[in-house]
């Protein structure tokens, strides 16, 4: 076994928590050993209770519940041991509720907030072409400089031969750090002289293929190929409300447990569920939770932009968590953007919150600002042209969004808030059938759109469409 990892496990064994408690120790020291070795038989109630809990070979898990009452307290204690200690192990150890597996994880330093792991493996054939090899570099280049631009992702590139080494059970340690999700793309010769690049986008823990494509790049028009390829493979995984990658690792925690999470972690995970579906439970287990961090942690200027986001969410749909007036949200965001001023996260949210308090002229500069921070993130397009709408640009507004939807795919996995000034735009042209297909997109009946001149006369048609919308967002 791993020398830091039986180092973790004697640090953890003498801790106050466990020190007296021999049957903990004795549970504990066994599910490491077997989750190491990824024993699946051992790791069965009867099998746990037999050797760690005095039970005899009759014991039926359904008749006694001692392995998951034992099971709950060593997740606490795992828990409360993170939490409280002053020292930083090399590895933290968890254990997600359902699972009797121990989870390991390289224990960084938790006073900053970290994102999703992923890890980005460019490879070619082993007598490839030169040109393809210059190719693989090029795209690894490109991929690694668009994709580090996202502060919810926690990058890691590697290309090495001798450290694509084969996975074993659920632990794996690559260059000394743990990943989440493996990227993985390869570009192989063609017989036409062009190349075939195919990207995969595995989850780690499930091994479940959550992106597969493939686009052929001819030595013709090698720059646009390669720009659509790039551009659908990061919006797709990344750009919008976090992407595909960010909704996976939303639901998956989610399923897992958020407590079974590094406190580093939960912040992205609490902030990624909030935009995908707001509520206001979820809300307030996430203020809670930053009241608790930034306490702790209060350099974590990560958690910052997740208070500030969570702010936005609390004016916006009204959960009323929050007493700050909107000029002392604006007032806090600028200072943190003073502080920080290449983090387009707070910026984009300032200039959110300059439009929303009539500052217009400001709130287009710092969107502005945003998105040239930031240029692969489509959720600031589609912020940005919004106000641009809102402010009186219409056409322009519209086509800022028009642009960001372009190449996109399916509008469906949009935000139905995202939509809304389209729809108000194709409502002012008295265009039927693009109000009826943005109304369906944005999720609501036929019905409430049906008399286009009654709604454009209504006295306040914003007011209207945002209350007609929000039922759609916000499910318990």
């Amino acid at each position: 076994m791993d020398e830091l990892l039986v180092a973790t496990e004697a640090q953890l064994l003498e801790s106050h928590g466990f020190r007296s408690k021999p049957q903990m120790q004795r549970l504990l020291k066994y599910l490491i050993k077997h989750s190491y070795d990824n024993n699946e038989t051992a790791l069965q109630q009867k099998e746990i209770a037999i050797e760690c809990l005095g039970r005899t070979s009759d014991f039926i898990p359904s008749q006694d519940p001692i392995v998951r009452i034992e099971a709950v307290r060593l997740r606490k204690l795992l828990d409360a041991f993170y939490e409280d200690s002053q020292q930083t192990l090399p590895y933290r150890m968890s254990l997600p509720k359902g699972s009797y597996r121990i989870r390991f994880s390289r224990n960084e330093d938790n006073t900053l907030t970290s994102g999703i792991g992923l890890l980005l493996v460019c490879q070619a054939p082993k007598h490839a072409s030169k040109s393809t090899l210059t190719l693989m570099s090029k795209i690894r280049h490109t991929l690694s400089d668009r994709l580090s631009c996202f502060h919810h992702l926690e990058l890691m590139v590697e290309h090495l031969p001798k450290h694509q080494v084969a996975q074993k059970g659920s632990i794996h340690f690559l260059a000394e750090k743990q990943h989440d999700y493996v990227l993985r793309v390869e570009v192989v010769d063609d017989r036409q002289g062009g190349c075939l690049v195919s990207s995969v986008l595995i989850h780690r823990i499930s091994q479940e293929i959550l992106w597969s494509n493939s686009t052929l790049v001819s030595a013709n028009n090698r720059t646009e190929s390669l720009e659509v390829f790039y551009k659908n493979l990061v919006r797709s995984l990344v750009a919008d409300s976090f992407g595909l990658l960010g909704q996976h690792w939303s639901n998956f925690t989610t399923q897992e447990g958020l407590d079974s999470l590094p406190s580093q972690q939960r912040s992205w995970a609490y902030l990624i569920g909030l935009v995908k579906k707001p509520s206001a439970k979820l809300a307030k287990n996430y203020l809670d939770f930053l009241n608790i961090r930034l306490r702790k942690y209060p350099q974590d200027y990560i958690a910052y932009a997740g208070y500030s986001h969570l702010a936005f969410y609390d004016l916006v749909f009204n959960f009323g968590l929050m007493d700050e007036s909107l000029d002392e949200r604006c007032e806090r965001l600028l200072k943190i953007v003073g502080e920080h001023p290449t983090y387009d996260f707070f910026t984009v949210l300032l200039g959110v919150y300059c439009f929303m308090a009539g500052k217009y002229k400001d709130a287009k500069v710092y969107l502005e600002t945003g998105v040239r921070l930031n240029p692969y993130n489509t959720c600031w397009g589609f912020f940005y042209g919004g106000v641009l709408f809102f402010m009186g640009e219409r056409e322009k507004g519209i086509s800022v969004i028009n642009e960001c939807n372009k190449d996109f795919g399916d509008s469906h996995a949009l935000p139905g808030y995202y939509l809304l000034p389209e729809f108000l735009y194709h409502l002012d042209q008295e265009d039927p059938q693009k109000v009826l297909q943005m109304g369906m997109k944005l999720g609501l009946s036929t019905e409430q759109w049906s008399d286009i001149g009654a709604l454009k006369s209504h006295p306040d048609l914003l007011e209207y469409c945002w209350r007609a919308v929000k039922p759609a967002l916000l499910q318990p």
